[in-house]
C-alpha cells in the first residue's frame, strides 16, 4: 500500500512538470531604425538569467531589426533590458521608471514582464525601438512640418550651447539631449515662451548629439553637432 501511494505521487509530479511548464519561451525584438550611434554586439539581459552574461540577438536579414528568444520564469516578474557593446564599451538602455510596465530599483531601469503560471508556452513581444517601449515610427507629415519650423542654432556648436526656437509659444513642452549612444545627456521642461537654451557650466565633448521635443503629441528630433 505504501509502495503504491509514493508511486502516485510521483507520477502526479511527474504529470505536473510535464504538463505544466515552468518557463515560456518569449521572443523579444529590438528596432535600431533612425539608431545613429555604433555597436559591436546587441544583447539582453536580465533576471531570467540572475544577470550573467548578455544573450546576443540576431539581426533580422535586410531590416534594422535584431532578436532572440529566450527562457523566462512564469509566475515571476522577469526584468530585462538591452544592451549595447561599443567604441565605450558596455552600455544599457535609458528608460524612465514610468513607462511601459518597466520596474526601478536604484541602480538600474529595467524593463519588466510578469508571466503567469498558466501561461502559454511560448510569447512573441511586440517589437520596440531602443530607448523606447513603443515601435519606431516615421514622422508624421505634420511633424515634417513642424520639423522644418524648429531652428536650432548655432550648429555646430561651441561647448555644446545653443538655442532652439520653436514656431509658437508653448508650455510644458518636454525635450532632451542625447548623446550618440543614446544616453540622456539633460533633459528638461518648457515652462512657457518659444525659445528654449542650453547654457550649462560644464562643456559637452564634441560628437554629434540629438535634441528631442515632444510637443503636440509629436516627437521632433534635431541634430546637433558639437566641435
Amino acid at each position: 500500500m505504501k509502495k503504491n501511494l509514493l508511486l502516485l505521487v510521483f507520477a502526479v509530479i511527474l504529470f505536473m512538470n510535464i504538463g505544466f511548464s515552468q518557463t515560456q519561451k518569449v521572443t523579444l525584438s529590438l528596432d535600431f531604425k533612425g539608431y545613429t550611434g555604433s555597436f559591436n554586439y546587441v544583447g539582453v539581459n536580465g533576471g531570467f538569467k540572475d544577470w550573467g552574461n548578455a544573450i546576443a540577438l540576431t539581426n533580422n536579414p535586410g531590416t534594422t531589426i535584431w532578436s532572440v528568444t529566450v527562457d523566462m520564469k512564469k509566475n515571476a516578474n522577469n526584468e530585462y533590458r538591452f544592451e549595447l557593446d561599443g567604441v565605450d564599451g558596455w552600455h544599457g538602455e535609458n528608460l524612465s521608471n514610468s513607462e511601459c510596465n518597466v520596474s526601478w530599483d536604484e541602480a538600474n531601469t529595467n524593463r519588466n514582464l510578469w508571466i503567469g503560471l498558466d501561461a502559454s508556452d511560448t510569447f512573441v513581444m511586440n517589437t520596440v525601438c531602443w530607448n523606447s517601449c513603443s515601435s519606431c515610427t516615421k514622422l508624421s507629415t505634420d511633424s515634417l512640418e513642424m520639423d522644418s519650423e524648429i531652428s536650432l542654432y548655432p550648429n555646430p556648436s561651441v561647448d555644446g550651447k545653443f538655442e532652439l526656437t520653436l514656431p509658437f509659444e508653448a508650455s510644458g513642452v518636454k525635450w532632451s539631449l542625447y548623446n550618440s549612444q543614446g544616453q540622456v545627456v539633460f533633459q528638461n521642461t518648457i515652462d512657457s515662451g518659444k525659445v528654449i537654451e542650453l547654457n550649462r557650466d560644464e562643456s559637452l565633448s564634441a560628437g554629434i548629439y540629438y535634441v528631442k521635443i515632444m510637443i503636440e503629441g509629436k516627437e521632433i528630433v534635431k541634430k546637433l553637432v558639437v566641435n
